[in-house]
């Protein structure tokens, strides 16, 4: 876990996965690992699966996605890119062709 917070550091992005069978300590280690990096400035982003939707793929980004993107506007689709494109223009992103992906789907 450090090394990947160390080459996060250096600038390059980093995915961690922690799995295993429940009781073995993931929880205890990450809550460790979190308490170690208390002091250092950082931005935590953090999601978990569910046995509710394990047949849902890539549902708990979908769910994290959904959760900080939210708009507090009507909720509906236009209103949804409409948040996602101004989040992504502050971290500036390129968004023109997601965007232009996502209204066609949307559309259809």
């Amino acid at each position: 876990m450090w090394s990947r917070w160390e080459r996060a550091s250096a600038g390059q992005g980093q995915v961690l996965l922690i799995a295993g069978e429940a009781g073995i300590g993931k929880s205890r280690l990450v809550r460790q690992f979190r308490k170690q990096l208390a002091p250092t400035p950082h931005l935590w982003i953090e999601c978990a699966g569910s046995p509710y939707f394990q047949n849902t793929p890539f549902y708990p980004i979908a769910d994290m996605l959904q959760q900080n993107f939210a708009p507090s506007g009507d909720g509906s689709d236009a209103a949804k890119l409409g948040a996602l494109e101004r989040a992504l223009e502050v971290a500036e992103l390129e968004l023109e062709e997601a965007g232009a992906a996502y209204r066609r789907d949307a559309e259809s």
